[in-house]
């Protein structure tokens, strides 16, 4: 068989990855610092976009904005894969760190 009589395979890469967050996961970085559990899934179809879906509490933690701390009591996330998301965060008190 000749090189160019060869038929080309075409490959489908298909990659679903699904994250228990339990025990103590901190998330921390210039906005957030929150302890959180939680399950997230991710979803890869080819070359298409990346699908996340999923729950995570907020146990608590800290989130700052413009200057602004505000201290999370708790606090509930859903991705739901269909670029919808559901955030409630209570706060317990509102400080201004406002130099």
């Amino acid at each position: 068989m000749m090189w160019n009589e060869r038929k080309k395979e075409v490959r489908l890469s298909i990659i679903k990855l699904n994250f228990p967050i339990t025990g103590d996961f901190a998330l921390r970085n210039s906005q957030i610092d929150a302890h959180l559990s939680g399950e997230l899934s991710m979803t890869k179809f080819g070359n298409k976009s990346s699908d996340f879906g999923g729950e995570l509490y907020v146990r608590d933690g800290k989130f700052y904005y413009y200057g602004d701390v505000f201290n999370i009591s708790d606090g509930y996330l859903v991705l739901d894969k269909k670029d919808s998301t559901l955030i409630s965060i209570y706060q317990r008190k509102q400080k201004s760190i406002r130099n």
